[in-house]
């Protein structure tokens, strides 16, 4: 009777939400991301949960993607959408970082009695490495070339590399308390697991439904509002899409970080980049080798694009060596927001300025961090990479030889 209940109320609400898609698409699309997310997470007791965990954040990642993908499918038959491919993706990229990470430091703080260091569990170090990767990857491929097919097999090649880690990463299960409000009310009123299913997979079809009839109309009232503003489109797109593209996603972190699953919230933040930097981007060129008419196999990005990957790049590794060290420092979480939030006053100084400024500051702070965390960070590097070995390429060479 619940199942019924929900299946219905779901259904109509929908309905309601297609008929004003034409007038707030923003809306539908963070609706279809809360459906995808929640489908997601009712799968966890059916699967390992660090594959529910990277599953989660491929589903919280489909609203940036539509996005990257209905940019490209435009640039075919529109080149000026071109120049707006990389917009989407940076800003989603710095969102989750200078937004997320900052959220669920202030709510370990105001929880423990204003305890100004939060640690985490050696779990973290699997998807922390893929991150570090995934970004020196991708980000000097693009700026000292281009934007490859090639390219986008090799990172498509790191994530599949990636979920066969989260398979074998066996300390990251999360406890029932740590599951949003929503996604454990429903599990509470479900308890079949055939029921658990349906309702997981008709909460992704409404959702991937939504989600396809809401892109297209978000983006060209996006670029109208642009023009109608006098803020030039590719930062408009980078700032305003993120707000509703990520924040599902910032609110499943505030949601776990408030019930102090901490581990779980930055495994989750450091999934959703992976799939940015890999497979997101990688549909791109993908696009563009089949439907574009000379079958490109590369995208060419001009200096706008590579100075604005580079930034992302620099905020990722910050990102990535504050939590390699499996703690995070008041200043740091502090750090990161002001370094994400300065950037907007900056884009009114000029581009070629902030370019310089951001990319400065960056640098700095990330020298400071291997500076005086030189020593733990190669300890974790060295014990993950020996992890890796030991329990994916071992186990995997293993069983081609039987």
């Amino acid at each position: 009777m619940y199942l019924l209940t929900y299946v219905i109320g779901t259904l109509a609400i929908s309905l309601i939400v297609y008929y004003i898609l034409s007038i707030l698409p923003i809306g539908s699309l963070i609706i279809s991301t809360f459906s995808l997310s929640t489908g997601v997470e009712l799968l966890e007791d059916l699967m390992p949960a660090g594959i529910a965990l990277a599953l989660l954040a491929v589903m919280e990642m489909l609203p940036e993607t539509g996005v990257e993908a209905s940019l490209t499918m435009s640039s075919l038959s529109n080149v000026m959408y071109l120049k707006y491919i990389s917009s989407n993706f940076t800003g989603a990229n710095r969102m989750i970082v200078g937004a997320g990470l900052p959220i669920i430091f202030f709510l370990f703080y105001i929880g423990k009695q204003k305890n100004s260091e939060l640690k985490f569990k050696d779990s973290l170090l699997v998807p922390i490495f893929f991150l570090f990767v995934s970004t020196i990857v991708f980000g000097v491929s693009v700026i000292t070339s281009s934007f490859s097919v090639y390219l986008a097999i090799a990172m498509v090649a790191i994530f599949i590399i990636y979920i066969y880690a989260s398979y074998y990463n066996k300390n990251m299960k999360r406890k029932e308390e740590e599951y949003t409000s929503v996604t454990g009310k429903i599990k509470s009123n479900l308890t079949k697991k055939h029921t658990i299913l349906l309702a997981s997979l008709f909460l992704i079809v409404i959702g991937t439904a939504l989600l396809y009839y809401s892109i297209d109309p978000f983006i060209k009232q996006l670029l109208e509002f642009s023009i109608a503003l006098g803020i030039p489109s590719y930062f408009f797109i980078q700032w305003v899409a993120p707000f509703a593209t990520e924040f599902p996603e910032l609110s499943t972190f505030f949601l776990w970080s408030r019930n102090k699953a901490y581990d779980s919230s930055i495994s989750a933040l450091a999934s959703s980049l992976i799939m940015e930097w890999t497979v997101m981007m990688s549909v791109v060129p993908i696009l563009y080798l089949l439907f574009s008419p000379e079958h490109y196999t590369y995208i060419p990005l001009d200096y706008l694009q590579k100075m604005e990957i580079i930034i992302t790049m620099e905020q990722s590794l910050l990102f990535s060596l504050i939590t390699f060290k499996l703690k995070v420092k008041k200043w740091e979480a502090i750090t990161i927001f002001l370094l994400w939030i300065m950037q907007i006053p900056l884009i009114f100084i000029g581009t070629t300025q902030s370019f310089i400024v951001s990319i400065l500051l960056y640098s700095m702070i990330i020298f400071i961090e291997l500076f005086y965390n030189y020593k733990i960070l190669k300890v974790n590097c060295i014990k993950t990479i020996r992890w890796i070995k030991k329990s994916i390429f071992d186990d995997l060479f293993a069983n081609f030889a039987i």
